[in-house]
């Protein structure tokens, strides 16, 4: 789905700054570990779905979509 719309760096930078604030929109607890390990996740997720900006054909068949855990991908 979001393959071939090309690089937007910027956008994913903005994307990233909008998931911080809504940590604290939707009231999350103000623990570091927490917040740092979602923040971490959003960041690998957004460069992940970034990965083939060109066009759908690019990316493998049957590539799964990874897995985190509190320690990072897993």
């Amino acid at each position: 789905m979001h393959s071939g719309n090309g690089e937007h760096v910027e956008m994913d930078e903005r994307a990233q700054v909008c998931f911080a604030q809504a940590l604290d929109d939707a009231g999350l607890p103000d623990d570091p570990r927490l917040r740092a390990n979602l923040k971490a996740y959003f960041r690998w997720a957004t460069q992940a779905m970034s990965a083939y900006p060109e066009s759908p054909e690019n990316v493998p068949v049957g590539l799964a979509l990874g897995r985190w855990s509190w320690d990072g991908p897993v």
